[in-house]
């Protein structure tokens, strides 16, 4: 008898059909039971499969948000990475090898950063990649060196790259020197400044940056932040002035 037409018949045959059930428990019991074996409901080693295969499917989708967060960013961590290399670590790495190194230790620590999102994904990607770069520079170019500081574990090529900056913008260069020579001259000069200050510039000035994106790249109040600007802009204005590339400066 079909369990589901067990309401459906009259109470006299109900009372018959329970006695007989009473009487023959295995026959009838069994036939109530559900069919474990073609069941649709998960056995428990069923129940792990699919905690597993949830899980697997979390972690592909955050590979995949992952991958295109990377993706829309590539092309500014790759001139972020550029700009900043210099010839010493130029010589000991590709940028690609940088940015590579920035894609695995970023995605390695996605997950944990998604959960607090205290930064943009762009912002963070950036610090990611500042990271990278200063473990380059400590273990290819300054290992043998002093124990580097904040201020200049990093940011040593800033002067090369405002002044290939400004050397770029030149339509004729001097004719008493030759552009390299020029450019050359403009990062002795460059290092009057602070390192930190010639990171201000590059990215306020030659990379066009926001001064709240620098804040959060270089963990400054935006306030002290804007301050410091202004003056290392000045300071620049400045040196081009006594080299000759005054006009140049937007």
């Amino acid at each position: 008898m079909d369990s589901l037409n067990f309401f459906a018949i009259p109470i006299t045959r109900k009372k018959h059909v329970i006695n007989s059930v009473a009487k023959e428990p295995r026959q009838h019991i069994q036939y109530l039971q559900p069919d474990m074996e073609h069941s649709n409901w998960p056995a428990a080693s069923g129940k792990k499969e699919l905690a597993s295969q949830s899980s697997e499917a979390a972690k592909d989708g955050l590979c995949e948000e992952f991958e295109l967060h990377f993706a829309d960013c590539r092309a500014e961590i790759e001139a972020f990475l550029f700009r900043r290399m210099g010839c010493k670590l130029g010589r000991r790495l590709d940028v690609q090898d940088l940015v590579q190194e920035t894609s695995l230790a970023a995605f390695q620590q996605y997950a944990a950063f998604r959960s607090r999102a205290d930064f943009p994904v762009r912002i963070w990607l950036l610090k990611t990649a500042q990271q990278r770069l200063i473990d380059a520079y400590r273990q290819h170019v300054h290992s043998a060196k002093r124990t580097l500081d904040r201020e200049t574990e990093w940011i040593d090529c800033s002067s090369v790259a405002i002044a290939d900056g400004l050397i770029a913008s030149t339509s004729s260069p001097s004719k008493h020197l030759h552009a390299e020579e020029l450019k050359t001259k403009l990062e002795l000069a460059l290092a009057e400044l602070t390192d930190m200050d010639r990171e201000i510039l590059l990215m306020r000035h030659f990379e066009g940056r926001s001064y709240s994106d620098i804040a959060m790249l270089l963990e400054m109040d935006e306030g002290t932040l804007r301050q410091r600007f202004g003056r290392a802009l000045l300071r620049l204005r400045e040196i081009t002035k006594r080299i000759g590339l005054l006009n140049y400066l937007a």
